[in-house]
């Protein structure tokens, strides 16, 4: 849905950033983003964001079993978390049962209003897949998104990029976002590998950030486990700088962004007129 500009944005907008270590017992997964998204949302954040994966994180053996319909429990959740704190709730991303074939589930995330109602959803397009060392590939499980099915949300401050971790490395995707769909803040929920985030994650956040003049919110997995992830969430603004980076351990971090210094740094660099 492209963003409408009939009036002006909110010049402020506090958003935050979820980072945890999940495991493959949903349950305890929500109740741990529970307590970090009521801390959030105490601590003046509007706008909330998860990381990929963060309801489930394990065997991919039975995706029959750990996928889920949209609308279904886990999406219920987080429509009733966003509602409950009175938020936007960018829902990181989770398995969506593909009912064609139930064997590969699409990686879907989810965007919510304060009213609790789904605003967003996105499928993820680019698929991973690494060979350095054990071949690892989301293909045996997963099935992509249709490459056309580009999504923008509409909010109070303007259009929401949607994207899931290895679109960060396919930049004509956020082209599309920000010149056609008119974003102005961009979400990378990931589960980044520490083999690859160690080198790419913040060149590619600050690439990403800098190309398109938008804000860019990563909330990143942090894992020991096989295969260990890098964590390092982070909250960019226009110019590339980082305004929030997470340390090594699960928590949320905030910040302030300010809609008149990305209409400043357009004006004078106009790059996307």
């Amino acid at each position: 849905m492209p963003s409408s500009h009939s009036n002006k944005a909110p010049d402020q907008l506090r958003v935050a950033v979820i980072q945890i270590t999940p495991t493959s017992h949903k349950r305890e997964n929500l109740a741990k983003a529970a307590k970090l998204i009521t801390a959030a949302a105490q601590d003046g954040a509007k706008l909330i964001a998860l990381q990929e994966m963060f309801f489930y994180r394990g065997s991919h053996d039975d995706m029959p079993g750990i996928s889920e319909p949209i609308p279904g429990p886990t999406s219920e959740w987080l429509a009733d978390q966003a509602q409950k704190h009175q938020v936007w709730l960018h829902g990181g991303s989770l398995f969506e049962l593909n009912p064609d074939d139930p064997a590969h589930s699409f990686n879907t995330s989810l965007v919510f209003n304060p009213n609790g109602e789904r605003v967003g959803k996105y499928r993820k397009i680019h698929l991973f897949e690494l060979h350095h060392g054990q071949s690892v590939s989301e293909s045996d499980y997963q099935c992509a998104g249709q490459p056309e099915d580009i999504v923008t949300v509409e909010t109070p401050w303007g259009g929401l990029g949607m994207s899931i971790c290895f679109d960060l490395r396919f930049p004509e995707l956020y082209q599309h976002q920000v010149r056609q769909q008119k974003a102005r803040i961009l979400s990378v929920p990931s589960a980044f590998l520490f083999k690859t985030g160690a080198d790419h994650w913040e060149v590619l956040l600050r690439a990403r950030a800098i190309e398109t003049q938008c804000f860019v919110l990563a909330a990143n997995c942090i894992s020991d486990e096989h295969p260990v992830t890098y964590g390092r969430s982070m909250i960019l603004d226009p110019w590339g700088n980082v305004l929030a980076r997470m340390p090594d351990c699960e928590g949320y971090i905030t910040a302030d962004l300010d809609f008149d210094q990305q209409d400043n740094i357009r004006k004078k660099l106009p790059v996307l007129s």
